[in-house]
Order: C-alpha cells, then structure tokens, then sequence
C-alpha cells in the first residue's frame, strides 16, 4: 500500500448558524483498572449533542486540565508516531508516544471556492471552510490535504506546494495500492423525484492521477438510488424537503446565535431561493449553504480503495463509501461504478470511516446519532453479525455526533479518534484504554447570544498511527 498506515488496517447547517456569532458478540467492556469515565452531566451531555461540523468544541469541566498525553502504557500500546490535525488549522502534526511534535506540515493555500464563499457570505461563511479535513502522509513524507469544499492539495515533507486542485474536496481522501488517488468531492445535480426534477447536492468520487489529474467521476446518488431499498433511503430525505419547516427553524437559531435582522434576511432568503430551485448563486455558493441540509441526502464521508475479499464480496480496487444521512456502508464496482454490497440501516446511525481488515471484516466507527453514544464495531460482511465492539462505560462518555475515525493497528488494538472532544485515544480488545491523548490547543470563548463564556478545545479531524519504521526513516533522513 502507498498509504503508510499499518498493513494489518486496511448538522452542517448549525455550522452556518454557529458561525454567525459574529467482547465478541457483543459489546468489549474496560478491564477494573482504571479505564471507566467520569459520568457525564446532563448539560454537557446536551451540548455534545448539539454540536455540527464545528472547529472548536466546548471543554466539559472534568475534563479542562486534560492536555496532550494523558494516559499511556508502554507495555500495552502500539508504538509509533501519529498523524493528527486540529480542525481550525492549516496545519498537521507528526508526534512521538509521549506527544512531543516532531514535524509539522503547513500550508496557506486555498481553493478559489473558499475565496468565493468568503466575499460572497462574509461572516455567514461556513466554519468548515476555515481548516483542513482528513491528511494522508506518503511513505516519502509528502502529504495529501482536503481543504474542506475547496481544494485538494499536495505538500513536500518541507510544506512546499506539489500540486494544487480546484474541486470542492470534503472528509476524504484514499491512495491506492497503484498510487492512484481517490477524493470525495460535492457537486450540484438533479435527480427524477415525484414527476419532477429537484436540484440535490450529489457526493461524487474523483478517480485522480498521481499527478493530480482527473481522471474519472462517479455519481454516488445516481450509484445508490439504482437499488430499490438504496432509493427509498434517499427518497426518505428527500421527502424533508420542506422550506416553512426549515425557514422557521433556521430564523430562530439565527436569533438565538445574535444574528441582526439584516443577516437573517439576506440568509434565509438565498436559502429559500435554493430550495424553490430559482437560485442563480454559482456552484462553490450552492455547495456551501446547503452541505448537511435537506437537499444533502447522503453526506458522504469516506472513500477507500480495497483488497479483494476473501469470500469474493467484492474485488480488488472497488471502493468503499460511507453515507452518514442514511446510515449506510456500500462497496462500489471500480469497473462499473455499481454498488455490489451495502449494509447499516437498523444497526447504524451517522456512521463513518469504515475500513477493511485482513479478515475481510470491516472496522466502522458507528456515532450513535440516536442513541447519544458512539461505538467502533467489526462486522462481518458476509453475514451482517457484529464480532466485536468497543464502548466506554458509562457509554455517553464516548460521543461525536459528527465525524470521528478508529484504525486497526497490528497487535490488534485500535486507535480512535473521538472529534467532538478533540481526543484520540487507543484500546486493547478487552476495551481497556492502554494511550489516551486530548488536543492540547484551547482557546477561551467570550460570551455571545445565548451562549455563556467558556472555555473551548480545537476539534481533531482524524488520528493516524504510522508505522515507527516509516517515521524513524523519515526523521532521521531529515536530520542528516
């Protein structure tokens, strides 16, 4: 694999609101040393709860002196460095076990997109827009960076630009066994609804060249509405395309955030313009008002190229996705782009990062988006049965409604990434929390609207472990 991960591993709309501010068969519980939670408050459980696609994430109070590596066991963890960005940043960071950074990437590039969005909705731009999503690093050092819904771009290990391009990139980005690059991007189309056409944000992947050049794009909607119980999924969303609901839900979290009377105005009537389908805003305009609306059925948010499996499910080089509105895990033909297996409604909610494991199971963070708690499972893909899964106890002390990753790492443990409280942290298979590590950038946020002052921890998009051979050859080539 190019990617230099282990081998054995293979609400945005309260962001555009939030901004305005001016054991096996069943559930592996943590071994009596130490690894239960402190309980967790009705308020900031409730908070949890309310949080979208934001960068920064209020720090609840048992947990405000928690900074860098707060828990670790040499005897038990898997040794390494890891890859993490903290959402806010152009930046990304490489860290020893004991969380020292050893090297860092930055970049101030951006797409035209984020500079269209920026003039055209001044403070009402979307928060995501402001840092970068998921990175990848090469072996060579030269790393891969998804400026969310603007660009994807390419950096030396000395964070010069390789290559830059202009797609509205968004949560993903995959490298395959043949260097080819894979990236989900947005794209506004229209799809046959009720006898007529409605405009929807389609999730397409970008089959892409080393070099960067386009090569091939694969509608996702149109893939998944070509199955009956896929379409009804989609259509079920659909069907939420309702603008009195959402022109009042949005006009009363505009003025509970302190919006003026002006900037409710101007933003709900654009918005409403968009859903009657007689907008004239361009694209990258479109895209940045309406990710995670009703006119965003599936939320795509993982793309990752795969092995053969072992029962022949699928072949190699098709692809996974995830889809977080309609709870679903699929795998595309690479040769045709049709869904050739899918599974999640009933048993996931908001899902993400589903990978492959040398089994042929799959490793999927599950974020529990009803229930209020989140998990990481491995399910058959044969069968549908859940083989293993990991959940804090008490269970709501492990949340992100949004976002979130896990990585299978070679002794068998898995590293997490919980997003909504800027913590990635490893367990053992008995559920035992062996490396515990929270972001160690706080900002202290004034009181605004409704909202009291507090204090607020960066969001980490997601935390790969990279093998210690790769990062020891990297620094030490570096040093000399």
């Amino acid at each position: 694999m190019v990617i230099p991960r282990f081998e054995t591993a293979s609400i945005p709309t309260l962001v555009l609101l939030l901004a305005l501010g001016a054991a096996p068969i069943g559930c592996a519980q943590p071994e009596e040393d130490g690894a239960r939670e402190e309980e967790v408050s009705e308020a900031d459980l409730a908070r949890l709860k309310s949080l979208g696609y934001v960068n920064w994430v209020p720090v609840e109070s048992s947990r405000r002196a928690r900074s860098g590596v707060v828990d670790s066991d040499p005897q038990r963890y898997q040794d390494g460095y890891t890859l993490y960005n903290s959402r806010p940043r152009t930046e990304a960071h490489l860290l020893d076990m004991g969380g020292e950074v050893l090297h860092s990437w930055s970049s101030e590039e951006s797409g035209a997109a984020k500079a269209a969005v920026d003039e055209r909705l001044g403070e009402l731009a979307p928060e995501m827009y402001g840092g970068w999503n998921h990175v990848v690093m090469y072996p060579s050092g030269e790393l891969l960076v998804v400026g969310a819904n603007h660009m994807l771009l390419k950096l030396s290990w000395q964070s010069e630009t390789l290559w830059k391009l202009d797609i509205a990139a968004h949560h993903d980005v995959t490298v395959g066994g043949d260097g080819e690059i894979y990236a989900l991007v947005n794209r506004m189309t229209r799809v046959r609804y009720q006898g007529g056409e409605v405009p929807l944000l389609d999730n397409e992947v970008l089959r892409i060249s080393p070099a960067g050049a386009v090569q091939e794009r694969i509608s996702l909607v149109h893939a998944l509405r070509a199955l009956p119980e896929l379409r009804s999924a989609i259509d079920a969303q659909i069907e939420q395309y309702t603008w009195p609901f959402h022109a009042r839900d949005i006009e009363s979290r505009l003025k509970s955030e302190g919006a003026s009377r002006r900037q409710i105005r101007s933003y709900v009537g654009t918005y409403k313009k968009m859903f009657a389908d007689r907008s004239d805003e361009p694209e990258e305009i479109k895209i940045a008002m309406l990710v995670g609306s009703p006119a965003d059925p599936l939320h795509g948010n993982t793309v990752g190229c795969l092995d053969a499996h072992p029962a022949g499910l699928w072949q190699e080089k098709d692809l996974i996705v995830c889809f977080r509105k309609i709870d679903v895990v699929a795998v595309l033909s690479a040769e045709s782009g049709a869904v050739v297996w899918h599974w999640g409604p009933g048993e996931l909610e908001g899902p993400h990062h589903p990978t492959m494991l040398p089994n042929g199971n799959l490793l999927i963070f599950d974020n529990g988006t009803r229930r209020h708690y989140s998990r990481v499972i491995e399910v058959d893909p044969s069968t549908g049965e859940i083989v293993w899964s990991y959940q804090a106890d008490p269970p709501e002390s492990f949340l992100t409604m949004t976002r979130g990753g896990s990585q299978k790492l070679p002794n068998g443990n898995v590293l997490i990434t919980e997003t909504n409280r800027g913590r990635g942290f490893e367990v053992d298979l008995g559920g035992a929390i062996v490396w515990d590590f929270y972001n160690p950038e706080f900002v202290e946020q004034a009181a605004q609207g409704d909202r009291p002052a507090e204090q607020m921890r960066a969001a980490i998009y997601r935390m790969t472990r990279i093998d210690r051979a790769i990062g020891d050859a990297l620094l030490a080539e570096r040093a000399g």
